[in-house]
C-alpha cells in the first residue's frame, strides 16, 4: 500500500527486512539444534517447545529494539 509508493526505498526496506528475517531464522534454527545454550533464544525455546519460530523472532526483535531505544536515550 503506502510503502509501495516509495519505490526504490520500499525495495531497499523489503530487502533489509528479508535479510534480517533470514538471519534471525538461521539463529533460531541453530538454537533449536543445540537447546543446551543459555541465551534468551534458548530460554524461549526451553520454556515452551511449542513456540513457533515466528513468535521467537518477534520477541527477539522486540528485545533488540527495546535495548536499542534504552541505550539510545541515555
Amino acid at each position: 500500500p503506502f510503502l509501495k509508493k516509495l519505490g526504490k526505498e520500499y525495495k531497499q526496506y523489503q530487502q533489509s527486512l528479508d535479510n534480517l528475517n533470514r538471519e534471525m531464522y538461521s539463529i533460531i534454527k541453530v538454537a533449536r539444534a543445540h537447546p543446551e545454550g543459555q541465551s534468551f533464544i534458548h530460554y524461549l525455546i526451553n520454556a515452551d517447545n511449542t513456540l513457533s519460530d515466528q513468535f521467537i523472532r518477534d520477541n527477539l526483535i522486540t528485545v533488540i529494539g527495546a535495548g536499542y531505544e534504552t541505550t539510545a536515550m541515555t
